[in-house]
């Protein structure tokens, strides 16, 4: 992907909630040369836990709350999932 849209693109990475937070956290790694801006949602929208931890293996910004309905919700990915971008609906 780095090398289709070259060094001055962004590449956002959607993960639509399809990695848990181990698989994640080792394609975060993976992908960690590909200069990528974010991922996105790579967890189930109720793995706060999960998501608290991914922010240890990223460099880059976590994107999340598309599901998100309450500023309750948001406020939990925010404080304690370390989601960056908050993409509420």
């Amino acid at each position: 992907m780095r090398s289709a849209i070259g060094n001055d693109g962004d590449f956002l990475l959607d993960a639509g909630h399809a990695l848990g937070s181990r698989t994640a956290m080792r394609r975060a790694d993976l992908l960690e040369p590909c200069k990528r801006f974010w991922i996105e949602e790579p967890l189930h929208p109720e793995d706060i836990r999960g998501y608290g931890r991914l922010p240890q293996s990223m460099s880059q910004p976590l994107a999340a709350g598309e599901g998100a309905s309450s500023v309750a919700q948001v406020e939990r990915l925010i404080d304690e999932g370390g989601v960056d971008i908050v993409q509420m609906t």
